[in-house]
């Protein structure tokens, strides 16, 4: 995550038609990324977006990132991050130009098929010939296409894979959950496992080895192989139900599947009920497969109504109406909590339906069926939290999901600011052409977040330098159970991890932020900017101990987190009178 500097300073916001100009002149350090942590790099040309409208010009941008490869001697760290950009440049062309482009034919087969339908023509032999030789030709496109799609699809997983092999070797296990998925979507399992094989000998980087397990077991899972089981496994094995919350859920998911529902429970039973009740997806998968084994689910049943209570009238989610489900007919979804819309291959926010700054779709969405979709606010938020910090604790994870809220509500006062923060020169301007959702109540808490979010940007598709923003699917978002940790959060129902004493605020208080909070953070031991009026909270929820040094020459080589907020007026008061002695 980028912070601000005073001294350091970089003109940023490369943002595409900001309906205000004055955004374009903020300045950024430079140090840190807000990718970092999780392997992304931002795509961060100032037309990217126009481009990749354009085929011929996609294709001509991904041809300079291979060009440079190629041609330049870049140091270690700069190829990773070229080949990342290089992969992800190869997957958005990929979903611009070849994901719409199948929708809109099968829409038009769709059209076609009923004007046809409706004329009688005494040519229907003819017609019949003609027909089929546009059939011939929309086969061969269509092959066509398959091959180039699958020639951009091998490249951007060769790309991740030398991404990978070059982070190896600082001994970091990265790009785990994109090297899953492409090997799956090429029909690839032999690379699959000879992949994960090699990032499993490394062992010195226990979050990423989590996180190998999980992707590598939920690879194996879609290819219907046995020995997903042992790595799913060897994931629970490293963390506590709560730790890693994400490993149990996709197990028990996988169970269930696989007509193991009394092994699925046995998975979910870990959880208690206060952490049932924290984790929806938890307690309704168990509700789910008690239904199906047939056992009395009074209690679940009410366990799930206690739920819905609790979460209705929610400022992110609405009122949830009741919804009875039957013994022998169980719902997927008993809450009525349909997904909110979510793509799935998306490297940013380049769809008006996914993004919280879109006047149209901010919006709750009231499905057909029961229930109301989740406001887009709480899937932005929990998309930064998956980014940032999907691999850290519980306590590392509520870390980052507070310094999101503490940068919406709580003003750094002089001592720094950021874009589309409290207390930032131009967050008015921003917070004004934010869109808000169905509950005027809450519009202001929805347009700080919106602005802190998405770094002071206000179009749709605007890149984000403060803040990891990339799109994340929704199942994705649910399995890994960031979702309702930061429902939580903005909800005031979770304490603040990177307070020195336990800063809870009032339930549905969704506007007090934590004064002695973080408000950074970076993958390693940083000297924030204007150290003198910032304190170092440590790498909360991590596994190693705070070296002590608040300003490291190159950084603590760390795999954790670690953050910095405003020291409160008692510790500036205190550190005056120390120096005037």
């Amino acid at each position: 995550m980028l912070y601000i500097s005073k001294k350091n300073t970089l003109s940023i916001f490369f943002i595409l038609g900001l309906s205000f100009n004055t955004f374009a002149k903020t300045e950024l350090n430079e140090k840190t990324s807000s990718s970092e942590k999780s392997g992304e790099v931002n795509i961060t040309s100032n037309n990217v977006f126009q481009l990749f409208k354009v085929k011929d010009k996609a294709s001509e941008y991904i041809k300079n990132i291979e060009e440079k490869l190629r041609t330049t001697d870049y140091d270690e760290q700069k190829r990773e991050d070229l080949l990342v950009e290089l992969a992800q440049s190869l997957l958005y062309y990929d979903e611009r130009h070849y994901q719409d482009d199948n929708i809109n034919d099968q829409t038009s087969k769709v059209i076609l098929s009923k004007v046809s339908s409706t004329k009688v023509s005494r040519s229907k032999v003819n017609s019949t010939k003609v027909n089929n030789g546009q059939n011939s030709q929309s086969n061969i496109d269509s092959s066509n296409n398959l091959n180039e799609k699958n020639i951009i699809l091998n490249k951007a997983l060769a790309a991740y894979k030398n991404a990978s092999e070059l982070s190896l070797k600082k001994n970091r296990i990265k790009y785990t959950r994109q090297l899953s998925e492409l090997t799956v979507r090429l029909n690839k399992k032999s690379e699959l496992v000879q992949i994960f094989n090699n990032l499993l000998q490394q062992s010195g980087d226990e979050k990423g080895t989590y996180l190998a397990h999980v992707d590598y077991a939920d690879g194996l899972a879609k290819f219907k192989d046995n020995m997903a089981g042992s790595q799913f496994l060897s994931a629970i094995n490293m963390r506590t139900q709560v730790d890693g919350v994400e490993a149990n859920f996709r197990f028990a998911h996988y169970l269930l599947e696989n007509d193991k529902a009394v092994d699925a429970l046995n998975i979910l039973d870990k959880f208690s009920f206060e952490e049932r009740i924290m984790y929806v997806h938890i307690a309704m998968l168990r509700q789910k497969t008690m239904h199906l084994l047939n056992m009395d689910t009074q209690e679940v049943d009410t366990e799930i109504e206690q739920i819905r209570k609790t979460m209705s009238g929610s400022p992110w989610i609405v009122d949830i109406p009741k919804f009875s489900a039957g013994v022998k007919n169980a719902p997927e979804n008993v809450l009525g909590l349909l997904p909110a819309y979510a793509m799935v291959r998306s490297y940013t926010h380049n769809n008006r339906r996914d993004d919280s700054r879109s006047q149209h779709h901010s919006m709750f969405m009231v499905p057909k069926v029961h229930g109301k979709r989740f406001s887009a606010i709480l899937v932005n938020a929990a998309e930064v939290v998956y980014n940032e910090a999907r691999d850290e604790s519980f306590l590392g994870r509520l870390a980052i999901a507070w310094a999101i809220r503490n940068r919406a509500m709580i003003n750094m006062k002089g001592c720094d600011s950021y874009p589309g923060a409290e207390g930032h020169h131009e967050v008015e301007a921003c917070r004004n052409l934010s869109p808000v959702g169905e509950q005027p109540k809450y519009e202001d808490a929805y347009q700080r977040y919106n602005c802190a979010i998405h770094g002071g940007t206000t179009k749709v598709g605007s890149p984000n330098f403060q803040m990891n923003d990339r799109h994340v699917s929704y199942e994705i978002l649910k399995f890994s159970g960031i979702l309702w940790e930061i429902h939580q959060v903005m909800n005031g129902d979770l304490s603040d991890p990177t307070s020195p004493y336990s800063f809870v605020p009032s339930k549905r208080d969704v506007y007090t932020g934590n004064p002695d909070g973080a408000q950074e953070w970076s993958k390693n031991n940083y000297c924030a900017n204007n150290y003198s009026c910032k304190v170092i909270l440590g790498n909360v929820g991590g596994h190693l101990t705070d070296p002590g040094n608040l300003c490291p020459e190159d950084g603590d080589k760390s795999t954790d987190n670690f953050f910095w907020g405003r020291k409160n007026f008692y510790d500036l008061v205190v550190e005056t009178e120390m120096e005037g002695n």
